[in-house]
């Protein structure tokens, strides 16, 4: 047992390897904290527009070890695991730590969760990655519109005439119709507030409750609005109030901004108390 200990202390650090923006990996850190698991958070970072040079994940991104290069990706050289994609981890982290669901009901419950909460975080991207459908490209210019990636700006624009129209037609289709299958399958497990049905939370509220809080930060009435979505907000709240949660929202780690990414329109720039120095 000594001899174990010893191993796992001089293990080399379990690492998380994301874009430094919340985006797909955010609900991986909640889960991290949620299961108590130290980690390193190791954010790459894009460069200005309008080239967006990512240089600093593609000069090691087949350098890891990775079967399928790719980001985000956990790294547990102690455990012997290398994985990408986000599923992937969040299933191998949530089955480590009992956070997966305690019946395979519960388990399916909570995979059904994470995949949809996907398809709802994908229509989100189509919003705020409005002008950068093509960034895998050089057809920024080509494709975006005029004013949106600026040599010489720290990120793109946080608006423009054709995000203005995405978000207010989003607003009025793809969100209501998200939250209210939401707030039917969260009504369908009560008396249980979390999106699996069990007694304590899974992997999948980590997803919804960061896909939520997302949302709130382009329409707030999401969690303002109680009537609409009474059970949503309850989840959310009930989450937020999970003591590992809380003390990591509430620390240096937590990073509110960026959200998105420098070539999206929801990067920095948008919470309030953060606002004052975060464009420019």
């Amino acid at each position: 047992r000594v001899r174990n200990m010893a191993a796992l202390q001089n293990a080399p650090p379990r690492r998380l390897g994301y874009w430094n923006t919340r985006a797909l990996a955010e609900q991986i850190r909640l889960l991290l904290h949620l299961a108590r698991v130290p980690f390193i958070d190791h954010r790459y970072e894009v460069g200005p527009p309008s080239a967006y040079d990512k240089s600093s994940w593609e000069s090691e991104k087949h350098a890891l070890g990775l079967d399928f290069p790719n980001l985000p990706y956990w790294i547990d050289d102690a455990a012997g695991v290398r994985l990408t994609q986000t599923h992937a981890i969040m299933l191998y982290l949530a089955e480590g730590h009992g956070l997966a669901g305690a019946m395979p009901a519960e388990r399916g419950a909570a995979v059904q969760a994470m995949e949809s909460v996907r398809d709802w975080m994908y229509a989100f991207f189509d919003v705020t990655y409005v002008n950068a459908v093509y960034w895998a490209s050089t057809a920024w210019v080509a494709n975006a519109e005029e004013g949106v990636h600026v040599e010489g700006a720290a990120q793109a624009s946080t608006s423009s005439a054709r995000f203005a129209a995405a978000r207010e037609a989003y607003a009025q289709g793809d969100l209501l119709r998200h939250l209210g299958a939401f707030e039917a399958a969260l009504r369908g497990r009560q008396p249980s507030p979390w999106i699996a049905g069990g007694a304590s939370p899974t992997f999948a509220d980590c997803s919804l409750f960061e896909c939520v809080d997302q949302h709130a930060i382009l329409f707030p009435w999401v969690l303002l609005d109680s009537s609409e979505w009474p059970l949503v907000r309850a989840h959310y709240l009930a989450f937020e109030a999970l003591p590992q949660i809380a003390d990591y929202r509430a620390s240096e780690r937590f990073k509110a901004e960026p959200v998105h990414n420098k070539y999206t329109h929801l990067h920095r720039g948008w919470i309030p108390s953060l606002s004052a120095s975060a464009v420019g």
